[in-house]
Parts: structure tokens; sequence; C-alpha cells
């Protein structure tokens, strides 16, 4: 019993810190692609 509850902690463990990181990443991709779709170059054209 004691396997399986370290298992589902390892799991849920896990779970969280890709959520984080994948959250994490998503937030820095949008912030890099709405600041590079309004740059000078493009608002003059």
């Amino acid at each position: 019993m004691l396997l399986w509850k370290f298992r589902i902690a390892s799991l849920g463990t896990q779970v969280i810190l890709w959520t984080v990181l994948g959250l994490a990443f998503a937030g820095l991709l949008n912030r890099y692609a709405t600041q590079a779709a309004v740059t000078p170059e493009t608002a003059a054209a």
C-alpha cells in the first residue's frame, strides 16, 4: 500500500510540474508573439 501512495504522489508531482512549465512557456511564447507582431516595421507597413 505504501508503494501505491508513493506512485500516486509521484504522478501528482509530475502533473503539477509539467502543467506549470507548460503554462509558463505558453505565456512567454504569447508575450513574444504579441510583441513581435507590433514592431515598428510592421506598424509602418
